[in-house]
């Protein structure tokens, strides 16, 4: 390759591409059936757990290539079976009920827990499947 006026030849045009290691050298079944088992870890948890030596990014690339993205997960209701029904029975109850009467307060609840957005790696259309829900967790604090 010809060099130009003021080039060294210690230049990346003179030397080539330096390639480190790609996704080919990596395990890639690996890589998703970890996902899958633990949707909830992040890149640099996959590398250290797989003891891959690369950089997290190629690990997002190659689920990027398998369709599987970073999400944010379905939050589970907190309501039970028990509790549907006394609501269902409530609304049933009360349905013809003058509203004009009743006075609602606009009042605010305020609850400190441990709810925090978490992101978890899934396919496209599993956002409901059980593994991929977050369950909500509270610690009674309520103020």
């Amino acid at each position: 390759m010809p060099r130009r006026p003021g080039q060294s030849d210690s230049t990346l045009e003179m030397r080539g591409k330096i390639n480190g290691p790609s996704a080919g050298d990596l395990n890639k079944a690996n890589i998703a059936q970890f996902c899958q088992q633990n949707s909830f870890s992040t890149a640099t948890v996959i590398r250290d757990e797989l003891q891959l030596p690369c950089n997290p990014r190629i690990i997002i690339r190659e689920l990027h290539k398998n369709g599987i993205h970073k999400r944010i997960p379905a939050k589970q209701q907190l309501i039970s079976e028990q509790n549907a029904r006394r609501g269902m029975q409530f609304c049933e109850e009360n349905a013809l009920r003058n509203w004009e009467l009743a006075i609602f307060s606009d009042e605010k609840t305020f609850c400190s827990s441990e709810d925090y957005t978490k992101t978890l790696w899934r396919s496209v259309n599993t956002r409901y499947d059980i593994q991929h829900i977050q369950p909500k967790k509270r610690n009674g604090r309520i103020s």
